[in-house]
């Protein structure tokens, strides 16, 4: 399954756990190969890296391809950075080079995402260093 599919089931999985599931923002590291965005994307800026700001609805997401490959001139579209709702329910993370994401949310939410066989999801311990591909 590729990055944006998991990004699709975790964010179908957190739409329920969200009460503006027709009002989120994602973000798209500007830094990708091809992604020359001609027009007045607004960008956010965090220390050592910029992104996109788009806003949309979770169901975008289902489409993100399609969506952002127009915008690439056909390059593959990179999945967001960061993906969150207008209230701030959760939010989901992850960085251009690890090869995993963060999700902060309410623990029913993380629970249900560890329980579902569709995604590789494991609870975070700050005490312990991420898992690492084998």
């Amino acid at each position: 399954m590729s990055d944006n599919e998991q990004l699709g089931v975790v964010l179908g999985a957190l739409a329920r756990f969200t009460g503006t599931p027709e009002d989120c923002y994602f973000c798209i590291w500007d830094g990708w190969p091809s992604f020359d965005i001609n027009d007045p994307t607004p960008k956010v800026s965090i220390p050592n890296r910029d992104y996109f700001l788009f806003h949309g609805t979770l169901t975008d997401v289902s489409d993100w391809d399609a969506q952002i490959k127009a915008l690439l001139h056909d390059s593959e579209a990179p999945p967001p950075a960061f993906a969150w709702p207008a209230d701030h329910a959760w939010c989901v993370t992850s960085d251009v080079d690890p090869h995993f994401a963060s999700i902060g949310a309410v623990a029913e939410a993380i629970d249900r995402l560890v329980a579902n066989p569709h995604v590789d999801v494991v609870v975070d311990d700050p005490d312990r260093e991420p898992p690492y591909y084998q």
